[in-house]
């Protein structure tokens, strides 16, 4: 038991320990490896334990051999002065797992664990993890060491229906969309499907290369609370979904832990300080495409987070995102119930029927999800979508595909989809603007320090004036009418614009707006956003003006009221907002 083998090298199998004579040829633990000072094994019951040789005890050995309580005293025993077993050997055994765990070297548990939900097996076939069974091709065996990874016993969760389950009418997937066409949605076509597409990916979604989210809003009284009741019972309520209100990034991450389930958050609203809310966002983000998180721990020491999962949030108002997060998400809108059209009374056992019925459906049709989703993103492609966009509604669309239908869709049965999801595309895009053009709207609208006739005008307006072009003049009481500044008008407006590092330049047949890179009115103006400016550096608004097309650095110094700095030469028509209609 205690006979020590010179071992060469790494061991990549976990039975090594035991053949080598470290520990008993049945021993019911099993070392993994070491990371630090910590030895990791799975107990006898197959969970996860993390160890440091401080809780290698006799309570802690007792409680990884549970519920095998003989099997310390039999191989370790502590014998009395007759020979007679009178208690256990605690260090020699905690010496023994340590130096099975050392014979495998270091091991990296966020790189090789694989908690409850779904994982891509090293075939490509679709492991469920189901806590206290894996489901693969249709059959149910315990969690163990495979390979590489671990998939150890956690709490059970609801397994796929023991029977095939169809597409079409009779199928699961045409009863929960009926369910969803209940409520009223801004695209009542459109709207329920790709709920339903995203069940269908937050069931496989550890599997996925991409896991789209969904974001649920409306005002009270639209039935998004309902809504969100209704996907907690579907998943099986807290074993196969992570459900919650009021949460922190933090609080997920420690929640999900080495899980790959689902995350419903409800009434994720903006808020006046908003670092949760854009925390949380973040942590999203991040796990669509199964990014690692790096946080230190108060032993100076390194934890790692690996964010797999798809997520669905509700709110009334969705909080500011940035295009990154946005393009992320599917906006589902809820418009008023109609008093006599209410969402169906939710019957929490038949919906976790219904659930178990749709994981069966969807983990069936695994092999035919990568053919289906080529499709969908080709024609989303097509449509003009990019490639964010092919990823994210080309997921939705064909977990919901593969749901409903046994065969591929036609053209036609595409383009009925894509219609309305693209003209809703169109009307999205035309509000969003890349980040150089929010930056420098944001100088342009704002309200300039300075006082023409009673009133302060915005630095664009300052803009127009000081590059003499049309603007809109108006006495008290009469209708503004166009006209162009006088050369007067001109010069004062280049005196203000100088105290915010500004000015209106002309170098051949091209007007420019230069922008300081360091000023410390630019720095009020972008104080609290993502360009501001630290103390001693350029400002970070310099990165995103270099960004406007034909924009360059200039290239002499510019003069700002007496002081030469350098500056970001911006077109003028862009400036202006005359470019990009």
């Amino acid at each position: 038991m205690t006979n020590v083998h010179k071992f060469r090298g790494r061991m990549d199998e976990a039975e090594e320990p035991r053949r080598s004579g470290i520990l008993p040829e049945d021993c019911p633990v099993t070392p993994l490896g070491v990371q630090g000072n910590v030895a990791w094994l799975l107990d006898a019951l197959g969970q996860l334990k993390g160890l440091t040789p401080q809780q290698l005890g006799r309570r802690w050995l007792a409680h990884l051999f549970t519920p095998h309580v003989g099997y310390l005293e039999k191989h370790w025993p502590r014998l009395d002065d007759k020979g007679n077993a009178a208690g256990i050997r605690s260090e020699a055994a905690a010496d023994d797992l340590v130096r099975a765990c050392g014979v495998l070297g270091v091991w990296d548990p966020y790189a090789r664990v694989r908690g409850r939900g779904a994982w891509r097996g090293a075939d490509g076939d679709l492991v469920l993890h189901l806590g206290d069974r894996l489901w693969m091709r249709g059959a149910l065996t315990r969690p163990s060491v495979r390979g590489d990874v671990v998939y150890p016993v956690e709490a059970a969760r609801p397994a796929p229906d023991a029977t095939p389950q169809p597409g079409g009418d009779d199928g699961p997937a045409a009863e929960l969309l009926a369910m969803l066409g209940t409520w009223s949605w801004s695209r009542p076509a459109l709207d329920p499907l790709l709920l339903l597409g995203w069940v269908g990916a937050a069931m496989v979604g550890g599997a996925l290369v991409w896991r789209p989210g969904a974001w649920l809003t409306g005002d009270r009284g639209t039935g998004k609370s309902t809504l969100q009741e209704l996907l907690k019972h579907l998943f099986g309520d807290g074993q196969g979904i992570l459900s919650v209100a009021n949460t922190t990034a933090a609080g997920i991450r420690q929640r999900v832990g080495y899980a790959s389930l689902p995350v419903a958050l409800d009434e994720l609203e903006p808020e006046a300080e908003g670092a949760r809310v854009t925390a949380v966002i973040e942590l999203l983000r991040l796990a669509s495409s199964g990014g690692t998180i790096l946080r230190g721990g108060a032993d100076h020491a390194a934890s790692d987070f690996i964010a797999r999962f798809c997520f669905l949030a509700s709110s009334i108002l969705v909080p500011p995102m940035r295009p990154q997060d946005r393009s992320r998400i599917a906006l589902l809108q809820l418009q008023p119930l109609d008093p006599s059209q209410r969402p169906p009374h939710l019957n929490p056992d038949l919906l976790r029927t219904l659930g178990r019925r749709l994981l069966r459906r969807i983990a069936d049709m695994w092999p035919l999800l990568p053919d289906r989703f080529t499709t969908w993103r080709e024609a989303l492609l097509a449509a003009g979508y990019d490639a964010r966009g092919g990823d994210q509604f080309g997921t939705l669309l064909a977990c919901a595909d593969v749901l409903l239908h046994d065969t591929a869709p036609s053209g036609d049965e595409i383009a009925a989809i894509l219609d309305p999801l693209v003209a809703n595309a169109v009307h999205e895009r035309a509000e969003e603007m890349p980040d150089w053009q929010r930056c420098l709207t944001h100088l342009t609208t704002t309200i300039a320090n300075a006082w023409r006739g009673g009133e302060q005008s915005t630095v664009g307006t300052l803009i127009a004036r000081a590059a003499g072009r049309h603007i809109e003049r108006a006495a008290p009481g009469q209708q503004a009418l166009n006209g162009l500044p006088s050369e007067e008008e001109q010069m004062a407006a280049q005196d203000v614009l100088a105290g915010y590092g500004l000015r209106v330049e002309r170098l051949g047949e091209v007007g420019w707006l230069a922008v300081a890179n360091v000023h410390t009115a630019l720095a009020g103006v972008y104080r609290d956003t993502h360009w501001r400016a630290l103390s001693g550096a350029t400002g970070a608004w310099r990165q995103a003006l270099l960004r406007v097309p034909g924009a360059r650095s200039s290239p002499n110094p510019v003069r700002f009221r007496g002081v030469k700095q350098r500056a970001v030469l911006v077109p003028l028509d862009w400036a202006l907002g005359e470019l990009g209609e």
